[in-house]
């Protein structure tokens, strides 16, 4: 749509398509960090705790 010059109407949808996917993406990858910080944090205390 963006390299062929559709209507406006279909860029703009679009372009906010790839937004929110980006948007999304950041999202999913931030709480993915996040919680393998916390399963890790949990191990390593285990791991720890027995010691």
């Amino acid at each position: 749509v963006l390299g062929v010059g559709g209507p406006a109407s279909a860029r703009l949808t679009c372009l906010a398509t790839v937004g929110v996917a980006s948007l999304s993406g950041l999202i999913a990858s931030r709480l993915a960090y996040q919680f393998s910080s916390s399963v890790r944090t949990r191990l390593g205390q285990r791991t720890s705790s027995e010691d």
